[in-house]
């Protein structure tokens, strides 16, 4: 429960730096993996530029195995895929 607690920590410290609004997107993990769900969004409310992602997706895998279910994001370790506009007056 502790590296859980440690790897949740690091995980929301990993989305706060990348400004990454927490209220859009949801998080958790275990000891092999990170959960992120929602919409991926800056806390400006804009989309997440793609050489952020890259850099989001190479800083999460060093905690481990990254698995999504986002709106406008497919995001393993390997893969990195946009797969839409969100309409931005409803952004989450």
């Amino acid at each position: 429960m502790r590296k859980t607690k440690r790897r949740n920590s690091a995980v929301k410290k990993i989305l706060v730096r990348s400004k990454i609004s927490l209220a859009c997107v949801e998080f958790s993990s275990n000891a092999q993996s990170i959960f992120l769900n929602g919409k991926l969004l800056k806390t400006t409310g804009l989309e997440v530029p793609a050489h952020e992602v890259i850099s989001l997706v190479t800083k999460l895998s060093t905690l481990g195995s990254i698995k999504t279910e986002l709106e406008n994001w497919f995001l393993t370790n390997d893969s990195i895929y946009y797969l839409n506009g969100i309409d931005l007056e409803s952004a989450c």
